[in-house]
């Protein structure tokens, strides 16, 4: 018979420090406050956050104004502010002539 202290302890190997996830969430919201990208005009501007299992942030989960089509942005790399990825959706979606319109723009004129 197991003893109450090791079932606790398996139960907290599945809990996620709340605080370092709000810090985490801020963090990443005052990140999101500072984009200046036209490119972001396409997309829907609250993202949704992706957490790895070790709860830090690992994604912000764009969702496209146009088809809803979700683009994720990766943080752990250098250069987390990088928007190939939503480049690349946006000219799909929106077709090319449009792409350069905003493209050569800034965000708020976008």
């Amino acid at each position: 018979m197991a003893s109450p202290s090791s079932d606790n302890d398996d139960d907290n190997d599945n809990i996620t420090d709340v605080t370092e996830t709000h810090k985490a969430v801020q963090e990443e919201e005052k990140d999101i406050a500072k984009r200046k990208a036209p490119v972001y005009a396409f997309f829907n501007a609250k993202p949704e956050i992706e957490f790895a299992k070790a709860g830090h942030t690992e994604y912000l989960v764009y969702s496209c104004a146009n088809c809803s089509t979700m683009v994720k942005q990766g943080l752990k790399m250098a250069d987390k502010g990088s928007t190939g990825n939503m480049n690349n959706h946006a000219r799909r979606c929106r077709g090319e002539e449009t792409f350069a319109a905003v493209k050569g723009s800034t965000l708020d004129k976008a």
